[in-house]
C-alpha cells in the first residue's frame, strides 16, 4: 500500500519541489521508489493550505447566503 512513484514524480514536476529527493528513478530495471519520510512535510503543508482555502470558501459561502437572505 502506498503511492505510485511515477504518479508522485509527475506531481513533483508540477510544483516547486522539483529539486527535492522524494523520487528515485529506477533506471534500466524500470522500478522507481519514493522516500516516504521526505513526503511528510510537503503533505502537511498541502493539508494546511487546503484547510485555509476551505475556511476562506466557507466564509464566502456564508456571506453569499447572508446576502440572499437579505
Amino acid at each position: 500500500m502506498g503511492f505510485v512513484a511515477q504518479d508522485v514524480e509527475e506531481a513533483i514536476r508540477n510544483t516547486q519541489m522539483q529539486d527535492c529527493d522524494l523520487y528515485h528513478d529506477g533506471g534500466e530495471d524500470g522500478y522507481a521508489s519514493l522516500c516516504y519520510d521526505e513526503l511528510i512535510a510537503p503533505l502537511v503543508q498541502g493539508w494546511q493550505e487546503h484547510e485555509k482555502k476551505m475556511a476562506q470558501m466557507q466564509e464566502e459561502i456564508d456571506a453569499l447566503k447572508k446576502k440572499l437572505d437579505e
